[in-house]
């Protein structure tokens, strides 16, 4: 039994003494908060650039489907070629809004 209490405490004491090693090691770094700050700052702005740019290929996609699927439609005398093709159309719209206001709101070139 005392050799249970015994263990608890030896591993209890390696358990404090190593968090509070680790403690003073993330408080002996010195971060400039403005720096850390300018760096976040653009790697967030890199992703928003990247992904307005997946948004524009997403686009693209969509606009070559959209046109082989009407194509097939329209050659076929399908009388529900017109609600396709504004449905594809709107589709297309709206994926490359997306990435024009991802650009705009972020200021991303």
């Amino acid at each position: 039994m005392k050799t249970k209490k015994i263990t608890k405490i030896k591993s209890l004491l390696v358990f404090t003494a190593l968090t509070l090693f680790g403690f003073m090691t993330g408080f002996a770094q010195s971060i400039n908060p403005s720096t850390a700050l300018n760096q976040v700052n653009t790697q967030v702005r890199g992703m928003f650039g990247a992904a307005s740019n997946l948004l524009f290929g997403i686009a693209a996609l969509i606009a070559i489907v959209g046109v082989i699927h009407v194509y097939t439609k329209w050659s076929k005398n399908d009388p529900n070629t017109t609600t396709v093709a504004a449905s594809w159309f709107g589709a297309l719209v709206f994926v490359a809004l997306s990435g024009v206001i991802i650009r705009a709101l972020t200021g991303v070139n």
